[in-house]
């Protein structure tokens, strides 16, 4: 599983991704942060990914 952060404004279609990998503590502190300091809007995104486990 890989992890992003969207971070966008309320009312806006347009937003940062931040990537973290497989890390979803970083990604989860990341978030948190961003929601302490500021009036953006934060979704963590978990994305599944394929590609590992047919490797596995």
């Amino acid at each position: 599983m890989y992890f992003n952060v969207v971070v966008k404004e309320e009312y806006e279609y347009n937003g940062l991704v931040f990537h973290f990998g497989e890390n979803f503590e970083e990604a989860l502190k990341f978030a948190e942060k961003i929601l302490r300091i500021s009036d953006y809007s934060v979704e963590i995104l978990q994305i599944h990914n394929e590609d590992k486990e047919e490797e596995e």
